[in-house]
């Protein structure tokens, strides 16, 4: 009996230890953490794990609330025999201070991300004291060595990914230049147009026209502006000024619609 005592007593530390929870070893930048908007928003967690799994971050809380504006790196594995990996997370909040308190993880079997979009695991709480300012600058801590071997392990993966990619077609670089051209000349004429309406209509119809070269205008100085003070900001500013430019020719259409309209009853009158 007390022998079947002791065993279970042993299943039992081990069945805790491995239901143990991911523990947070250390954070660049380190704790507490002051992390300036538009300068270093990037915060490390070295994490240990009782067995191999893998593990990606689920949330990340401010007072008990999730915070919406963050991104992860993704699921992380954790490498039989080592017990560590390198998760990443970084915040953009819109206004104010934020300041986060709690960073869940999600522990699950090694692969299973692979083959399932939301496959089963354990959630796991880890304490963290870290602040995004709406500052504008602050003194980055150097990177320890793990930092350092994390960017190069998820950069190689990155280069393995691109790799293995195949090149493109020729069909495919044909139709992104003719796309190209088409965006060129739309932009164009969304210029040419109002601009020829100024010249030859009279009145407050100059002034219509005038108001359909606000929109594309407006967008690139807005794109002009901020790559000035930021060069990675507007990564998709083609879009920006596509729809922009959306919004240009619904008003050229009706402008045009209406200046026909017009027209038309001072003819018949």
């Amino acid at each position: 009996m007390r022998g079947l005592m002791v065993l279970g007593i042993v299943a039992w530390l081990v069945t805790s230890a491995n239901a143990a929870t991911v523990q947070l070893l250390e954070t660049h930048p380190p704790q507490p953490a002051t992390l300036a908007n538009g300068h270093t928003l990037n915060l490390r967690l070295r994490v240990e794990s009782p067995t191999a799994q893998d593990v990606h971050i689920l949330e990340v809380r401010s007072r008990g609330e999730k915070v919406k504006w963050y991104a992860t790196s993704g699921i992380e594995s954790v490498p039989p025999g080592s017990g560590e990996t390198v998760l990443f997370t970084f915040l953009q909040p819109k206004e104010g201070d934020v300041h986060v308190d709690e960073i869940v993880v999600k522990t699950m079997q090694a692969g299973a991300g692979t083959t399932s979009p939301d496959p089963p695991g354990e959630t796991h709480v880890l304490p963290v004291d870290a602040t995004w300012t709406v500052a504008t600058s602050a003194d980055e801590a150097a990177n320890p060595a793990w930092v350092t071997e994390h960017r190069a392990q998820a950069n190689a993966r990155r280069a393995a990914a691109r790799a293995a990619e195949p090149p493109p077609s020729l069909f495919s670089h044909l139709l992104f230049f003719a796309g190209s051209l088409l965006f060129v000349a739309l932009v164009i004429l969304a210029y040419w147009l109002p601009i020829r309406w100024i010249r030859r209509w009279q009145g407050a119809w100059r002034i219509a026209a005038a108001a359909c070269l606000v929109p594309i205008t407006l967008s690139i100085v807005n794109i002009t502006l901020g790559l000035m003070s930021d060069p990675g900001s507007h990564n998709l500013f083609p879009f920006e000024i596509a729809i922009a430019g959306a919004i240009a020719y619904g008003m050229m259409i009706v402008v045009r619609i209406a200046h026909a309209i017009a027209v038309g009853r001072n003819t018949a009158s």
